[in-house]
């Protein structure tokens, strides 16, 4: 984690631990594991889970936990790219990377509205826009998990080319969040 503020919130949460935090920015420069040290990156936005798989690689005696998210997001090209040997080659553009996080995009949002808004015609308008919306993305939703799974696979697999012990699972149930994938990796 980069963020100091996030980094204090975690040394609280852990506080008579074995737990270490340190602030690092894994796209400036790559991290070095001390063998035995063990990674975790829990949603860890796009080019940032890529980063740390290119740190952990050079682990010995180390752990991997991570719950990548966020594929399109730092990626000074914009693309994605299968890295494993033995999947079939693949590049993803920004557009495509998008796909897995349309389906709760507006969820989250608070906002205030202007007094003497005729919110009954924005209303109707808005509802018409969705419908419109739902109806052309309906397909492209329906790949979202396939896509976010071939990405994470891809991860996988590379991990295991590389010699490492490797699991996905999830680790919580997809109403808490879309993003509940967890890629475990261990020195062998």
């Amino acid at each position: 984690e980069k963020n100091p503020a996030l980094i204090a919130a975690g040394q609280r949460l852990t506080e008579g631990q074995r737990i270490a935090f340190h602030a690092e920015d894994v796209l400036a420069e790559p991290i070095t594991l001390e063998s035995g040290e063990h990674l975790c990156a829990l949603h860890a936005c796009g080019g940032l889970h890529d980063a740390a798989l290119q740190s952990f690689r050079f682990s010995e005696r180390s752990q991997l936990f991570l719950a990548p998210c966020c594929y399109a997001l730092h990626r000074p090209d914009g693309q994605w790219r299968s890295w494993a040997k033995g999947a079939s080659a693949i590049q993803l553009d920004p557009h495509a990377l998008r796909l897995a996080f349309a389906a709760r995009a507006a969820a989250h949002h608070g906002l205030a509205l202007p007094a003497g808004l005729d919110g009954e015609r924005w209303m109707v308008a808005g509802a018409e826009r969705a419908a419109q919306v739902r109806r052309r993305n309906l397909l492209r939703l329906a790949f979202g998990r396939v896509l976010e799974l071939r990405i994470v696979l891809d991860r996988t697999l590379w991990l295991a080319e590389q010699g490492f012990a490797v699991s996905l699972t999830t680790f919580c149930e997809r109403a808490l969040t879309p993003r509940n994938l967890l890629l475990s990796a261990r020195s062998v």
